[in-house]
């Protein structure tokens, strides 16, 4: 598939939502300090961008960080996807060089290069139990990109008070995302639990009962 056929079906994805008739930010403030070891181990979605192409239906994401003896960062993203049941893609990370901040290049298609612009950065992270993720790609210089945002926990759900601090901090950093209209929660219901290595192929058949205690369990 050519650059242009890629750049053009990225566009038919995310304009309706995260298309932006302008620039990624200059500088989007990150995390001053980045520690990989704290980071790495699992992370469950509890928020995103709701037109993430790669995510479009998707529940039960996770993302599982792992540090390489090279320093370098394996990530392994995992989710359900009705119909088609489990799938997941492994990325590399690390940090630019001459960064020290929270500010990395992740890839999945081919091995980061340290002299590449970081394009995942995390506004903040307490490593025990939040990070804010937000990621934005310039496709026609200062006049078009497109970005994202997650909310990642360690557990499976987040209360609404937590939830409010988080988006205060969203709306300070990152002002022009549109956090209202382009974002949605991904379901953690209690199928999620099954290990991906274990996980079934195929759309996953809950009871009425089933359904409604996840329901509950979201709110």
């Amino acid at each position: 598939m050519s650059k242009l056929v890629s750049v053009a079906a990225g566009l038919a994805l995310t304009a309706e939502a995260t298309l932006r008739f302008k620039g990624c930010p200059d500088e989007v403030k990150v995390q001053e300090t980045f520690d990989a070891d704290r980071y790495s181990g699992t992370w469950f979605e509890i928020v995103r961008d709701k037109w993430t192409p790669y995510e479009l239906g998707q529940t039960c994401v996770t993302a599982q960080y792992t540090v390489r003896e090279d320093n370098s960062i394996e990530v392994f993203n995992s989710g359900y996807t009705p119909l088609l049941g489990w799938g997941g893609g492994t990325a590399s990370a690390l940090q630019p060089e001459g960064r020290t901040d929270a500010g990395l290049i992740v890839n999945f298609y081919e091995e980061p290069k340290p002299t590449d612009v970081a394009n995942y950065r995390i506004i903040e992270t307490d490593y025990d139990n939040y990070s804010i993720v937000y990621s934005c790609e310039d496709i026609f210089a200062d006049y078009l990109s497109i970005d994202f945002l997650w909310i990642l926990s360690r557990e499976r759900t987040m209360d609404d008070m937590t939830m409010l601090g988080h988006l205060d901090t969203i709306l300070k950093v990152v002002p022009d995302y549109g956090f209202f209209e382009n974002h949605m929660v991904c379901h953690q219901g209690s199928y999620c639990d099954t290990p991906y290595e274990t996980r079934p192929q195929g759309p996953i058949m809950t009871t009425e009962k089933e359904q409604g205690d996840d329901d509950k369990s979201d709110k």
